[in-house]
């Protein structure tokens, strides 16, 4: 409120002086509270605050800072760190605009203060605390969606998302531009991207997020610009055919539609019956105009028609409607056998059989009937068959002679039942009046002072010699012949006639006997004299010396004696059990020796019958082992055959350039990349067998009699697994000379004793019309080779992602660029297959992927760079490791990795994942090392080496599960099964890492009795300790070395051995993988595995070498695969 006081109230006039001093009074006294003449309210106080008030920076990095003033009209404040204008280099610094850098080190404290100062008022200030950290974890950015489709002048948002910094801004670039340009869109500081006008050329930019706190960390995404929504359909599919190519399988094919931009897809429709009309979509294809339609039903008519779409989702007319009946499923199930059957001589010369019906699924049409001549014969072979008899006369037979019989049934399919029971009879005498002729060439030795051995050539018979009558009388001029003994049997043609006077002479005839009483003619007469001292010079050897058998397994072996005058030959024994049939044997026949139920080393005497003081021994090493099943020996990959009791480092059957060496060799059409695996009594036909299991590149499956040096195929010839109009693949199409010349079987298989299947994955091409590429999962029967469970699969599969390759958020395992590499898994009930590619072409990913071995079915598939690329599957040929509770380990090499922020790219890790779940499996836990980025950028491979679960140890009470793991920078990762260590920016987080140790490596490391073994890409194979003195820790360096220096790619070694004793570390040099036998060839080494300085044995002759071939070890042989041979190396008789 103001008084105010004009110029008229101030001019002067007469007025009485006591009313003017009141007025001036007031007049001073309004002033004092006015402005110009008033009083005013104090103004409101200055404020400053800082926000962020607290963060948290990674040395080095960046946070930015924002002060607000209030209630100033200067709102400009001076920055400080710790109390200093600016900061410095210990503690970082910060902009005039409040941009704080972190310095390169984290400083003690670790915690800094940042102040805001009034710079108009230094008492007004506001602070923030700022926590520095190392860098464990780099800036990490993510763009979403990272592709898009706009049309011109449209707007597309797009999200950043940063992590590990609380800097989470982005500079948003189009092409590079900052905020773009008018030609190719603009983006805002949001992400909100328009595009131009007018599409540019090219129609395709990049759109790009760039961390403000690490601007060397990045996103982009590709848009393409399209000038108006696709409302045009593309043509119809024409040409639809149908074909069926097995009892599941109808293949189609048809002409490729056209569209205003392009077809993206064709979708496939299916109903059942040959008119029926409710169609319902099965399947998609990309721009493959063919599509595989399996899982169907045998003998069975189906209708088909196909639509294409474009990107836009116009969809065409349907294609014409093919039809195609599936093949008749072939009947596998093989008859009954035969039972009771029975033998009954009804003559001189026929013998009448009988037997119980054999039963079958579809009907028995034949059976075989097999014979062989004699009371003990095993030399069956088929005389005769009936169709649906039951009854079979055998005549024109021998008078007084034993036959055995067996017989099988067969149904129209040609499958063979199991034998009946053996049945014998001997024909009925006939009158015989024919004398034997009489014996000839015999001749008498003295062998010791009391005996003379005696030997002639046999009588014959019109029906059979049955006996010999020997007689002799004393002197060289005697005619007293008495009888002294007799032989039985027509060949019975040795006498031993002991309890002789020394120095005497003694003259000897012989005449023949048959069972009707007839007697020979005598022979010549023959005269020996005693020596005049005791003693004899009777020699023994034995053949075999030395060998390996399974349980039960028989055994041909012979004694040969000198000096045996008698030929009274030898009585067999064994230290270990075991029989003999006979139990004694003369000079040069054979006796079957069949091993003990139970493992170990039995040593087979043979005894001088003459001579008790004369002998000779074999030993043999008898195996309880089932099979080498598996890649490595098991799905630990310790790579150890711990059952091997013929092979050893001394005594009788040690391994030296004496008692070890080439078998035999058996030829196979293509290279051999699979290890070859082994099964111990695979019954076929009856008959057990031990058999080796070789896969070639040709699609190609061998069965080889294990310890036949005739190379019997027991299949009855090699399978050919190429399906109907296909052949393996051209190593050339694949633009990758790593497998050469051809690709088909690369990868181990797996055999499954219980259900007696062999697991494998061929990869083939078609041969006519456009060339399409498969792989397909067979499961075949050990003792048939026939296909089960309505194999083969061709193997497809899909996954959500989109990485290289991906169509609609979508990944479609493609068979072509795919390589089957390591070896094949099979865990409780599921065949695991994984794949990387060949060499570094095209866009791959490491595939994971497994089918119900019972069925077939696919239930689980899993891509380690779904939204990336190149993260294959390696570990040059191992095969992915499982642990008892199913959990599976693997590495991979090579790709994109962004596991560590959230993502599921796994390129250059090792990865555990549990078995599958729910179509998939789940990623349990994973290990990358802290310079993946190094090793992505040089193609050091951390998934070229194999995964190795070593036994549990107990450390500290606490019991330990560890892997161990390595790649080409040649660093041993010991690492915690539990929790494989994740990923740290600058360490590695294990157990241990040993260093500079082993070099590059390209295989696996395998394990022995507290050891682990293992190749490197160049220089020998190393040992290293493991737990020593209960440490749970490798030996940072090899406690032995071998003196060979191995060459690219190195060994993965093989380990065989009594248990903990006679440890043999056995390596192949494959370096020679591009030459042939004689330029170069593949080697053989073996190695005591307590030292590797002692070289047991080495040979440099296997034949023609190939990639990472893995030498399989059982039952005293070692089988190695080359580029046209299997090698069997072993105990020389």
């Amino acid at each position: 409120m103001y008084l105010r006081i004009t110029r008229r109230s101030l001019e002067l006039r007469p007025v009485p002086f006591f009313f003017v001093l009141p007025l001036i009074f007031i007049f001073f006294l309004q002033g004092c509270a006015s402005n110009s003449v008033s009083v005013k309210q104090d103004p409101p106080a200055v404020t400053i605050s800082i926000s962020p008030t607290a963060a948290s920076v990674v040395t080095t990095k960046t946070q930015p800072f924002t002060a607000t003033v209030t209630n100033a009209t200067n709102t400009a404040v001076t920055w400080q760190v710790n109390g200093v204008t600016g900061g410095d280099s210990t503690h970082g610094i910060i902009s005039a605009s409040g941009l704080y850098t972190a310095p390169s080190s984290v400083p003690n404290p670790a915690t800094v203060t940042l102040s805001a100062v009034l710079q108009t008022d230094p008492t007004k200030s506001a602070s923030a605390t700022v926590t520095i950290t190392a860098s464990q974890n780099p800036v990490v950015i993510s763009i979403s969606p990272i592709v898009a489709s706009v049309v011109t002048s449209k707007t597309q948002p797009f999200t950043a998302t940063v992590t590990n910094t609380t800097n989470t801004a982005v500079t948003w670039q189009v092409n590079g531009v900052t905020g773009g340009d008018s030609t190719h869109g603009t983006i805002s500081a949001s992400g909100l991207y328009t595009a131009p006008s007018a599409v540019p050329n090219p129609a395709t930019l990049t759109v790009s997020a760039i961390s403000q706190a690490d601007p060397t960390k990045s996103a982009s995404a590709t848009v393409a610009i399209s000038s108006a929504p696709d409302t045009t359909a593309p043509t119809a599919p024409s040409g639809l055919a149908a074909v069926a190519s097995s009892t599941t399988q109808i293949g189609l094919t048809w002409a490729a539609s056209t569209d205003n931009v392009a077809v993206t897809s064709y979708r496939v429709e299916r109903c059942t019956g040959a008119s029926c009309t409710n169609f319902a979509q099965i399947g998609t294809t990309t721009t493959l105009t063919t599509f595989p339609d399996s899982g169907l039903t045998a003998s069975t008519a189906y209708r088909y028609r196909v639509l294409a779409a474009d990107a836009a989702g116009n969809l065409s007319n349907y294609s014409n409607i093919a039809s195609a009946t599936t093949l008749t499923a072939s009947d596998t199930t093989a008859p009954t056998a035969p039972s009771g059957l029975a033998a009954t001589a009804s003559s001189t010369t026929q013998i009448g059989l009988t037997w119980a019906a054999s039963t079958d699924n579809v009907a028995v049409t034949s059976y075989r009937v097999e014979r062989c001549t004699g009371a003990s014969c095993t030399n069956f072979a088929q005389i005769g068959s009936t169709t649906t008899l039951t009854t079979f006369p055998d005549s024109g037979l021998t008078a007084s002679t034993a036959y055995r019989y067996r017989v099988l049934a067969a149904d129209a399919a040609g499958n063979l039942s199991n034998y009946s029971n053996i049945a014998s009879a001997t024909t009925l005498t006939a009158s015989d009046t024919t004398a034997p002729t009489a014996p000839s060439g015999l001749a008498a030795t003295a062998s010791s002072s009391t005996q003379i051995g005696l030997i002639w050539a046999a009588s014959t018979d019109n029906v059979a010699v049955t006996s010999y009558r020997v007689e002799r009388c004393t002197g060289a001029s005697c005619t007293n012949f008495a009888q002294i003994g007799t032989t039985n049997g027509a060949n019975a043609t040795t006498f031993s006639d002991s309890g002789l006077t020394a120095s005497t002479s003694y003259s000897y005839r012989v005449r023949a006997t048959d069972a009707a009483g007839n007697l020979s003619n005598y022979s010549n007469t023959a005269t020996a004299t005693t020596s005049g001292s005791g003693g004899s010079n009777i020699t023994v050897s034995v053949s075999p010396r030395r060998g390996g058998l399974v349980t039960s397994q028989t055994l041909s072996i012979t004694a040969t004696l000198a000096n045996d005058t008698g030929n009274q030959g030898v009585n067999w024994s064994s230290n270990g059990g075991g029989s003999f049939a006979p139990a004694t044997s003369t000079s040069g026949n054979a006796v079957t020796f069949t091993a003990p139920a139970s493992a170990g080393v039995v040593t087979i005497t043979a005894t001088s019958i003459a001579d008790g003081t004369k002998a000779a021994t074999a030993t043999v090493g008898v195996t309880d082992l089932a099979g080498v099943t598996t890649y490595l020996n098991g799905n630990s990959r310790q790579g150890a055959n711990l059952q091997e009791q013929a092979l050893a480092t001394s005594g009788a059957t040690a391994v030296n350039s004496t008692n070890f060496g080439k078998l035999f060799s058996c030829a196979v059409d293509a290279p051999v990349y699979a290890q070859p695996l082994w099964a111990a009594k695979v019954s076929i036909s009856g008959v057990a067998h031990n058999v080796v299991y070789v896969a070639t590149q040709h699609n190609t499956m061998y069965a080889f009699d294990a310890d036949s040096a005739s190379c019997l195929n027991v299949w009855g010839g090699a399978k050919n697994l190429n399906p109907a109009g296909q052949t393996w693949v051209d190593s050339t199409a694949m633009l990758c000379d790593d497998l050469q010349p051809d690709i088909g079987i690369v990868g181990t298989p797996v055999i499954d004793l219980g259900s007696k299947t062999i697991y494998v994955v061929t990869k083939s091409r078609t041969t006519s019309g456009t060339t399409t590429y498969h792989q397909h999962l067979h499961a075949l029967d050990l003792a048939t080779g026939s296909e089960k469970l309505s194999g083969p699969v061709d193997i497809s599969a899909t996954f959500p992602g989109t990485g290289g390759g991906s169509s609609g958020g979508t990944l479609n395992f493609d068979a072509a660029i795919h390589n089957q590499r390591p070896a094949l898994l099979l865990e409780n009930g599921h065949v695991i297959i994984t794949w990387a590619s060949h060499c570094d072409n095209f866009q791959y990913h490491g595939w994971l992927i497994s089918y119900n071995a019972s069925t077939l079915v696919q239930d689980g598939v899993l891509n380690l760079t779904p939204n990336g690329a190149l993260g294959g599957i390696w570990m040059s040929g191992g095969g992915p490791a499982a642990d008892s509770s199913g959990n599976i380990y693997l590495a991979t090499g090579n790709g994109t990795f962004d596991a560590n922020s959230g993502g599921s790219n796994y390129g250059d890790s090792s990865v555990r994942v549990g078995p599958p779940s729910g179509g998939t499996f789940p990623v349990a836990s994973s290990f990358t090392p802290f310079d993946e980025a190094t090793l992505e950028a040089n193609d050091t491979d951390q998934g070229s080496g194999g995964v190795l679960l070593l036994p549990d140890v107990i450390v500290n009470s606490i019991t330990k599960s560890d892997i161990v793991q390595a790649g080409k920078d040649g660093n041993l990762y010991l690492v915690d099964r539990s929790s494989l260590g994740g990923y740290h920016s600058a360490s590695n987080n294990v157990v241990q890492e040993v260093s500079g140790q082993i070099g590059a490596l390209l295989g696996t490391a395998v394990y022995w009795n507290g050891t682990i073994y293992t190749g490197s890409a160049v220089g020998p194979v190393r040992a290293f300790s493991f737990n020593a003195g209960g440490s749970g820790l490798l030996s940072i360096s090899p406690t032995s070395t071998t003196s060979q220096q191995f060459g690219f790619p190195g060994p993965t070694p093989s380990v065989s051995s009594r248990g903990t004793t006679n440890g043999i570390i056995w390596a192949l040099d494959n370096s020679q993988f591009k030459t042939s036998c004689p330029t170069g060839c593949q080697g053989l080494y073996a190695y005591d595995a307590t030292n590797l300085g002692t070289l047991l044995y080495s040979s440099t002759d296997v034949g023609s070498a190939v990639k990472f071939t893995v030498p399989t070890i059982a039952n005293g042989k070692v089988y190695i695969g080359g580029q046209n041979t299997l090698a069997v190396y072993g105990l020389l008789p």
